[in-house]
């Protein structure tokens, strides 16, 4: 399949990157939140990145393990391959998704309680044409046993015979989530495969061009999505899964944006045993500061972990990360632990509670962080990413259902 070309591009990232680093509800009184708007199409939103750009900087050194080990904290001379680390990571996984996206925001599927399915092409680049079939019933996403309660159409308000038509818009209290379960069907194929599940809670918002500004939303919701090429001569199979939560739309806070991912990608040998396996939890974090600061500021926060298995051979098998900055300030607060657990003599990178300088990477007075409200103290490493964050749930049919 050509699509699978992008999916190679997302392994052959994670390998690079490991290659790299070796060498909500109102307030009790106050106001209603304004009703929601609901499109004339159904909205996948183009993006789900976070704009980390500012503490994103270059590729991690390679020599950022080799170079630091064995040193204590106040010891590493330099902190901006590590500050960069995180954000470098997130910006590289929300691009590659971007490439899937981009053509199912450009579907044209109308918000109605009469549309139960869809089918028809999706361009993902010239000459490169697949056609989708996408189911908008109900079903079990999380594979947790019960359904999501959606409302078996396009419509987020209800579906035929109770209504004949989808408002324009609606309390936020009456909107249901929208689930899609979505087959594809690449390029001189005959067969559809499985692509992508999930459900909306918000329809993403396109900017209008006529206006100053940009509404542009990626809305609320989550979804699954993998792909299987072939096994190979010799029975190996590798199979790849991305499982991802946003939730870009608080009423109360138009500022606050969130965006977690999980990335599983296996090497299976012709009996199923795993031979092999990267795996990635990130989430991404922003919203306003918790303490004073000037109108419109950001806070924003990025968390990792990344993990190869087996370890290699040079540099960390584990990297766990939290960085935290502002987007009018030069200091970086962040917690780190890199691992190459492998070996006779391991190496290991760690900090707790650092402050730094964005613009130099010099280590600074913790104070800084402190009055910013950028400090990490007492926050802990994410877990690590499992096979239920991302895989396909039963609910998901092999073939289409129509």
């Amino acid at each position: 399949m050509r699509i699978i070309a992008t999916w190679r591009r997302i392994r052959l990232w994670l390998v690079l990157f490991f290659a790299a680093v070796s060498g909500g509800c109102p307030s009790p009184g106050g106001p209603p939140a304004p009703p929601a708007e609901i499109p004339a199409l159904v909205a996948f939103p183009k993006s789900v990145g976070i704009d980390v750009s500012r503490v994103a900087g270059e590729s991690p050194s390679s020599a950022l393990v080799a170079d630091s080990a064995g040193k204590a904290q106040s010891g590493i001379d330099n902190f901006s391959d590590l500050i960069s680390l995180g954000p470098i990571t997130f910006n590289s996984f929300s691009s590659l998704l971007d490439d899937f996206l981009g053509p199912l925001s450009d579907l044209e599927i109308p918000v109605s309680p009469t549309v139960t399915t869809f089918e028809g092409p999706m361009t993902f680049a010239p000459g490169l044409v697949a056609a989708v079939k996408i189911d908008f019933a109900d079903f079990d996403l999380d594979g947790d046993g019960a359904s999501e309660g959606c409302t078996n159409c396009t419509c987020p308000t209800g579906c035929a015979p109770a209504f004949s038509e989808c408002p324009t818009e609606a309390p936020v209290s009456r909107l249901k989530p929208v689930c899609y379960r979505i087959w594809l069907r690449d390029v001189g194929q005959t067969e559809y495969v499985r692509f992508l599940a999930g459900r909306f809670d918000r329809y993403a918002t396109r900017d209008d061009p006529e206006t100053e500004g940009s509404e542009e939303n990626a809305g609320e919701g989550r979804f699954r999505m993998g792909v299987e090429p072939p096994p190979t001569p010799d029975g190996m199979r590798n199979p790849l899964a991305l499982g991802v939560l946003y939730d870009h739309r608080h009423d109360t806070d138009p500022l606050k944006k969130e965006t977690e991912f999980f990335i599983l990608d296996r090497r299976l040998d012709a009996g199923g045993a795993p031979v092999s396996s990267d795996e990635a939890h990130a989430l991404v974090t922003q919203e306003t500061p918790a303490v004073p600061a000037p109108e419109g500021t950001l806070r924003k926060t990025v968390k990792l972990d990344l993990r190869k298995t087996p370890d290699p051979e040079d540099g960390p098998g584990l990297v766990q990360y939290i960085g935290r900055f502002r987007d009018d300030l030069d200091f970086w607060g962040g917690t780190f632990n890199l691992q190459d657990i492998g070996g006779v003599d391991p190496k290991t990178v760690s900090g707790e509670d650092v402050c730094a300088r964005i613009s130099t990477g010099e280590e600074t007075a913790d104070a800084n962080c402190t009055d910013a409200g950028i400090s990490v103290t007492g926050e802990g490493f994410l877990r690590a990413a499992a096979e239920a964050d991302s895989s396909f749930p039963a609910g998901f049919p092999e073939s289409p259902t129509f």
